[in-house]
């Protein structure tokens, strides 16, 4: 990543941290904003969503990839 700094202002500096996960999609509860899924190794893990993300899309037993920038 490569950031320039206006004339005249002072430069800043930032680290982004970024996870991502692949896997089949087990449960999902609109309620609370969490889905279940496995990984592809079996492991199952649960994921609060922001409230950016669309939930009313992603349905149980669907593959999906899940990325946090």
């Amino acid at each position: 990543m490569v950031g320039v700094t206006p004339e005249g202002e002072n430069p800043a500096i930032f680290k982004v941290e970024t996870t991502e996960i692949a896997g089949r999609i087990i449960s999902v509860d609109p309620q609370k904003r969490r889905i279940t899924f496995e990984d592809p190794e079996g492991k199952k893990r649960t994921l609060k969503l922001s409230k950016k993300s669309t939930i009313s899309s992603i349905q149980a037993g669907a593959k999906s990839q899940y990325g946090s920038y």
